[in-house]
């Protein structure tokens, strides 16, 4: 399998070959994420995975470019494009992952495609997170020697902010991508913990160059972002709500991001942003567990 973004077909494998396909208008922009899913799986073998998103005429380049950057087709529907993004990964993890029940709570007939991103960086922060769980466990029940300047240690030339300053670049990328669609394309940006990261980027990105309106609906689910963000640009690139479902019982937003950060996270506490199309959403009787958003959250 391949995923094709400007400039080189990348295999699933991580191994990339050059190409020169380049697309000329927002027209080839409008059919690639139109377009249907192939029906075969002989197409689906020559042809690759459909994007949603076809590369820019002229592609961002330079060390700002999160080069694992591409959107990939997932379901054909009817409805606003729904665009998701994970926040680390698990080794061999594609496809849907956990979002395909928290998106079919409310767009089941939707055309919906996955943001692949740094996919090694995602990799390692899912390692290194699991490989800190005790210390984070620990910090959260008082146990002794578990402590967050230890936590700090293992956080210096860490995975963690490597993988933040990805999600950052994608969501930038992604801006991008959208402001070439069709202003008539009805787009959901969907993101967990880092991924909710890359979305609000995208959203603060699309806000802060005038496309005021240009998302439909924004939906976060433990947010890994700092509040302290001026959201004003988030609420202008909505036409209809940002809706962040949190959790005060997040283990890894807790301790993890309170220890990597200066100020909190969205994503135990809220945006508590004082804007009109900015809503949280209070889980935190139901989400004890960074990944508990997928079974707990209805989209609202």
């Amino acid at each position: 399998m391949v995923v094709r973004r400007a400039g080189w077909v990348r295999n699933a494998r991580g191994s990339s070959v050059a190409h020169n396909e380049k697309v000329s208008s927002a027209n080839a922009l409008r059919a690639a994420m139109t377009g249907p899913v192939a029906n075969s799986a002989a197409a689906a073998a020559a042809a690759g995975p459909p994007m949603c998103l076809a590369p820019l005429a002229q592609p961002l380049a330079g060390p700002a470019v999160d080069a694992a950057f591409a959107v990939t087709k997932l379901r054909d529907g009817t409805g606003p494009t729904v665009l998701f993004a994970n926040g680390f990964l698990s080794e061999g993890e594609t496809g849907w992952g956990n979002f395909k029940p928290l998106i079919d709570s409310k767009f089941p007939q939707s055309p919906v495609c996955r943001v692949n991103w740094g996919a090694q960086q995602q990799l390692d922060f899912g390692s290194w997170l699991k490989a800190s769980g005790q210390v984070v466990k620990g910090m959260l029940t008082g146990k002794a020697g578990a402590s967050v300047s230890s936590l700090k240690d293992s956080l210096e030339g860490n995975p963690w902010t490597i993988a933040k300053q990805h999600a950052e670049q994608a969501g930038k990328q992604l801006a991008d991508q959208i402001r070439a669609l069709d202003p008539g394309t009805s787009v959901v940006l969907v993101g967990h913990s880092l991924g909710a990261r890359l979305m609000s980027y995208a959203g603060l990105t699309l806000g802060a160059s005038g496309a005021a309106g240009r998302l439909q609906e924004v939906h976060l689910t433990g947010a890994a972002i700092s509040r302290d963000h001026d959201w004003g640009a988030l609420n202008k690139a909505v036409s209809a709500m940002v809706n962040n479902y949190y959790s005060g019982h997040d283990p890894v937003l807790l301790a993890l991001y309170g220890a990597a950060e200066p100020a909190p996270a969205v994503g135990p506490v809220g945006f508590d942003a004082h804007q009109p199309r900015i809503s949280d959403h209070d889980y935190t009787a139901k989400v004890n567990g960074h990944s508990d958003y997928f079974s707990a959250v209805k989209l609202v």
